[in-house]
């Protein structure tokens, strides 16, 4: 990395100012966020606002209008898109609402509940799934059965329930545990694939994924022609028109809808396609994502890694977890009281943290803006640098640090500046960070030297 490309920061604030007036709106939509003590709370994708304060211990994305979240008590409940409990945490167990239904469990059984938190269904099914076409599937005393919104048993199936209804079909199973088939129902509970499968799964985007005598994967269509061969000793859904798929290396790679690999299996592991991004794991267990002609858009430098919900992707690295957005850029809150974040900086300092992301150097830099302040960190993982004199030293801007280039033109503007506000130390005997905390205008002035 060169020492010029803080330089080109200079040229993209001045294009962020010109490309913010033709940018386009973004879409209002509430999603889960996650404050630095690891409680959670929801943010508006329009403007970044934190909307539902970060009080729960665990929270999912809206479903039919409403969000699972669980409290201090570990019971689940959910709420609005204001907030508002509109159903206690009480439940051991929940499923995301449906069709204007949730299941909830109550000790070993399941019940269902409106978008009101009423009991619509009582707590009487020790199995159930999802509503969907105006039924759920349930088990109970060895009854498979589909029954309606009031609770009332529609029509019983022979075949034992593996999945509930997707896409108008339903996984079921035949035979014992030692000679157990898979196939498929319709919502009348006819048997439309018979059981031949070593295993299924549910039909998405009009395929569904199956196992051969052999313990190799494959796909089929609803009349149960098999449109893919089994030739894979792994396969997931297709998500976004491509599927993962694992080949006997054994690598993780992906394919179309025609069984053609499109991504090659070159991969440890993979996820789904979500806005155009595929979680991977490379060979050295770091995780990032690539785009859907396999190249790697955000750096595999995570721990790990989940696939895209709502344009956001929940990581882990040592910083602990936290939300990107499909740009690679952590996700932060504003929060009221915060002043307006600038949106030129932001730019400047997300270019830059993509910049520092790609560095080989074992140092990395990052910044971060947190209401009105700017903070930059070093990240040292030597234990030869002698960082003592760098507490609360102005001076130490001169310290020789293994810095990548990028690292060492921020650190040296900055010191050349003098508009250092703190510097702080804190480490180990095998390295620490150290940081510097700006004003907005304190950074901008840095960063236009």
């Amino acid at each position: 990395m060169k020492r010029t490309a803080l330089w080109a920061l200079l040229l993209l604030i001045t294009g962020v100012l010109t490309s913010c007036e033709t940018q386009e709106e973004t879409v209002s939509k509430l999603v889960p966020y996650i404050d630095e003590d690891g409680t959670y709370g929801f943010r508006d994708t329009a403007t970044n606002k934190l909307v539902v304060p970060c009080q729960w211990y665990a929270a999912r994305s809206f479903s039919d209008g409403l969000a699972a979240v669980m409290g201090e008590n570990e019971r689940w409940g959910f709420i609005d898109e204001t907030g508002r409990l509109v159903a206690p945490c009480q439940w051991i167990e929940v499923y995301d609402f449906h069709e204007g239904m949730a299941a909830v469990r109550e000790d070993d059984n399941y019940g269902f509940i409106d978008k009101t938190g009423q009991l619509v269904i009582p707590y009487e099914w020790p199995i159930v799934w999802s509503f969907s076409d105006g039924l759920a599937a349930a088990r109970k005393d060895g009854r498979n059965c589909f029954i309606d919104k009031t609770g009332q048993v529609v029509v019983t199936s022979e075949h034992r329930f593996f999945q509930g209804l997707h896409e108008g079909m339903a996984v079921v199973t035949a035979g014992g545990i030692e000679d157990m088939k898979y196939g498929f129902i319709d919502k009348t509970a006819q048997l439309v694939i018979p059981c031949q499968w070593s295993y299924a799964e549910s039909f998405s985007d009009g395929l569904a994924y199956v196992q051969d005598e052999n313990g190799m994967y494959g796909y089929v269509d609803k009349t149960g022609q098999t449109t893919i061969p089994c030739q894979w000793q792994l396969a997931g859904d297709f998500k976004d028109g491509l599927a993962y798929v694992m080949d006997t290396v054994p690598r993780f790679g992906f394919i179309c809808k025609t069984g053609e690999v499109v991504i090659p299996c070159k991969w440890e592991w993979a996820s789904d396609f979500s806005d155009g991004l595929a979680p991977v794991k490379n060979d050295d267990g770091m995780h990032g994502f690539i785009d859907k002609t396999g190249q790697v858009v955000i750096p595999c430098k995570y721990r790990i890694a989940e696939s895209f919900v709502d344009g956001q992707a929940l990581v882990e690295d040592r910083d602990g977890e936290y939300y990107i957005d499909t740009n690679g850029r952590r996700i932060e809150c504003v929060r009221d009281g915060d002043a307006a974040s600038d949106g030129p900086l932001v730019s400047a300092i997300d270019e830059m943290n993509r910049q520092l992301s790609e560095s080989d150097n074992v140092t990395t830099g990052s910044l971060k803006l947190l209401g009105d302040k700017v903070i930059y960190t070093i990240l040292v993982d030597d234990s030869e640098n002698d960082l003592s004199s760098l507490n609360g030293n102005r001076a130490a801007f001169k310290h020789e640090l293994s810095l990548g280039d990028a690292d060492k033109a921020l650190w040296q503007k900055a010191a050349d500046a003098g508009k250092c506000i703190s510097l702080f130390y804190k480490g180990t005997a095998l390295g620490g960070s150290a940081t510097i905390l700006f004003s907005n205008e304190e950074v901008k002035e840095v960063l236009s030297r």
